[in-house]
């Protein structure tokens, strides 16, 4: 995708990831050079109980070498009910 974008002359587009869970595929991607910025997603309370390990990850990002300058993105739904 990298290469479709550059020989567009978009270089400046940059490449998103949407981090899920703590898992080690996670990580490689997310640590990945054309990856530029990372979206986890999840409510309030995902992030509060650690679900799918997504506070773990956030800790991993926030420190690890390969990600600490990356664009990191909380992306949390408006409700988690079910009214409109």
């Amino acid at each position: 995708m990298r290469k479709i974008l550059d020989g567009r002359g978009q270089t400046n587009v940059g490449l998103l990831f949407d981090a899920r869970a703590n898992q080690v595929a996670t990580r490689k991607r997310c640590a990945d050079p054309l990856i530029t910025g990372l979206v986890i997603e999840g409510s309030a309370n995902d992030i509060f109980i650690n679900s799918n390990g997504k506070r773990t990850l956030a800790a991993w990002l926030f420190t690890n070498s390969a990600t600490i300058n990356k664009k990191i993105i909380f992306q949390m739904p408006r409700s988690e009910n079910n009214l409109p």
